[in-house]
């Protein structure tokens, strides 16, 4: 761009502030001895850079009060809130529902029909196991009878998860 200076002369002038890295845009960022504004442009050049300023430092204090702040907290104390209300209903009068599942670990494998059972579920309600063989039974299933199978003796040390249940 070329710009007229305060002797009459016809100089280069860079008006673009953008790739100048300047911000916000004010008119006494203007190179000295060079101005290429009048003072209607310097009043809205001013009035847009603070504008400017003001947006971005609002859409940040949005931005951490409704995004970063709530995640950050989330770390330091427990955010979680129930949802729905206590319907009174006991679990134990409900397993036998088949929508209803205790957690026993198992493992799909391809080419058998039934998981087979990561635990010894001796004392655990069978209807929580989620499935049933009612031919062959939970036995053929179970890898912690593979294992005793194998060694020839009760593990003392368990190597598969401990299932528990508390009946009423």
């Amino acid at each position: 761009n070329v710009c007229e200076g305060d002797d009459g002369e016809y100089s280069f002038c860079n008006q673009n502030f953008f790739s100048s890295g300047v911000f916000p845009p004010l008119p006494r960022f203007q190179p000295q001895g060079v101005k290429w504004m009048s003072a209607s442009q310097e009043t809205l050049t001013s009035l847009y850079g603070w504008t400017s300023v003001t947006v971005i430092l609002l859409a940040l204090l949005i931005f951490l009060r409704t995004i970063a702040f709530p995640e950050i907290e989330g770390i330091f104390r427990s955010t979680y809130e129930p949802d729905g209300m206590d319907q009174g209903i006991d679990f134990s009068s409900v397993k036998h529902l088949q929508e209803v599942d205790g957690y026993i670990p198992q493992s799909r494998v391809p080419g058998f029909v039934h998981p087979l059972l990561a635990c010894d579920i001796q004392g655990v309600d069978e209807d929580l196991v989620g499935w049933r063989d009612h031919i062959r039974g939970f036995g053929p299933h179970n890898l912690v009878s593979d294992v005793q199978a194998i060694t020839g003796s009760k593990m003392l040390n368990p190597v598969f998860s401990i299932v528990k249940q508390w009946p009423p």
